[in-house]
């Protein structure tokens, strides 16, 4: 789930309005012809966007702990070992 600074949703919201009420929101409506003819975004693009590389050394650690756990687990479950 992606937030910003102060704990607002940046994706997942959509929010939907009659078209009479959208009329008598002049900023709204604005925003609403802005991006009418645009598809909505599938994914994020903080989701997809590639990390630096300080915040991926930090990712690290806990990436090799997991994935060594993982593999402890397949090796454990396998008959006869």
């Amino acid at each position: 789930m992606l937030l910003l600074e102060k704990g607002v949703y940046r994706q997942n919201i959509l929010l939907y309005v009659k078209n009479e009420r959208l009329k008598s929101l002049p900023n709204l409506n604005a925003e609403y012809e802005r991006t009418r003819q645009q598809p909505l975004s599938l994914v994020h693009p903080a989701i997809y966007r590639a990390p630096s590389v300080k915040t991926l050394l930090r990712m690290f650690p806990h990436a090799l702990i997991s994935a060594v756990r993982r593999r402890l687990k397949r090796f454990e479950c396998r008959p006869g070992s």
